[in-house]
């Protein structure tokens, strides 16, 4: 309500690309630069937990580099993309790695859980988007949206669609099962950053052209996702 500093969160020794709320309130995930991935508990000092590095024996270490973090809806589990191209599951508790999700060319830029848990979504600077069974770590789908290189992609609303936005000045709604185009948003003047659901089945997008855009979901494109 203030706008006042709460905290300094200080530890990370490069850019810190990404950051996380656990939905439980209790911690936040932050990823960085310097190929660590570490979990803050803002009511404790605040506290500082190093969940891992990506850091490789024997391989350059730009690429454990992370770009993307995301917390499970439960609280237990941290999705990371990295620069060497792949995702890495992660145990909350234990820092352990649970699965290494592989198949991107590129820098995975975002990283999303499903509702349940059990699938994800990665979008990277290859082009493409996949949907990922968390249980497996096997590709259920990959998607080519025609975007140039993929900054964000979210679940739409009931997670039967996908929104995603890059290097285009445009984003796109997809079905989720056939990858049909549902829909196309036009009007940033630069790419497309960051998206997020709002309310009233709305989509906000922030821009490099320095702007955010609330956008209402066309009709026609929920009509063809109930049929």
């Amino acid at each position: 309500e203030s706008g006042l500093e709460l905290h300094q969160f200080k530890g990370h020794t490069h850019n810190i690309m990404a950051v996380a709320w656990a939905a439980n309130g209790e911690f936040l995930i932050t990823g960085s630069l310097d190929t660590t991935i570490r979990r803050w508990i803002p009511e404790t000092s605040p506290e500082m937990t190093m969940l891992g590095t990506c850091r490789q024996p024997d391989v350059n270490n730009w690429a454990g580099q992370v770009w993307a973090v995301a917390v499970s809806p439960d609280s237990t589990r941290v999705l990371a993309g990295l620069r060497d191209h792949s995702i890495r599951l992660i145990d909350v508790e234990s820092g352990q790695q649970l699965l290494s999700l592989g198949g991107h060319t590129d820098q995975v830029r975002s990283v999303v859980f499903s509702q349940a848990g059990t699938r994800c979504l990665s979008g990277s600077l290859d082009g493409t988007i996949r949907l990922w069974d968390l249980v497996t770590g096997e590709t259920l789908h990959e998607f080519h949206p025609d975007l140039g290189a993929i900054n964000t992609a979210i679940f739409g609303p009931g997670e039967t669609s996908i929104l995603t936005g890059g290097q285009h000045h445009s984003f796109v709604m997809l079905n989720i099962h056939n990858g049909q185009l549902l829909a196309r948003f036009t009007g940033h003047s630069e790419p497309i950053a960051a998206l997020a659901l709002g309310p009233s089945e709305a989509v906000l997008s922030g821009s490099h052209d320095a702007t955010m855009r609330r956008w209402p979901i066309p009709a026609a494109a929920l009509t063809d996702l109930r049929q």
